[in-house]
């Protein structure tokens, strides 16, 4: 079994998450996503507006797939139906675009708030 992960975006208080199945840790999905935050900073808003949310199954996305996908596409649907209840969810993380902070959860909980000018890499357990 996988350890799972959602992760997304927060913009105007609506949520646009995802989820994965396998290797949701922070040094695993957490890092993943701190990369698509780093170097593509400037294109996240463009992103966020490519983002349509659908209930129907199109297959789990880690964050470098999706940033390889997104550049390529008009729009991308990301499946949400499975992280409605994110407390059976090992982690999860969430940029919020407004505030420009990378919020970390573990079981549905929110344990630590970043900002992106103090956003690194996970060199060790949090």
């Amino acid at each position: 079994m996988g350890t799972q992960a959602y992760w997304g975006f927060r913009k105007d208080g609506i949520e646009k998450i995802t989820y994965t199945h396998y290797d949701g840790y922070p040094d695993g999905v957490g890092d993943n996503f701190i990369t698509i935050i780093k170097v593509h900073k400037e294109q996240l808003d463009n992103y966020w507006d490519k983002i349509h949310m659908t209930d129907e199954f199109n297959d789990c996305i880690e964050p470098i797939a999706f940033c390889k996908t997104i550049s390529k596409v008009k729009y991308l649907n990301l499946y949400t139906s499975v992280i409605n209840n994110r407390s059976i969810i090992d982690w999860g993380y969430i940029y919020d675009l407004n505030k420009k902070e990378f919020e970390i959860y573990h079981w549905g909980k929110l344990i630590k708030t970043i900002k992106l000018e103090d956003l690194d890499y996970f060199d060790e357990d949090i």
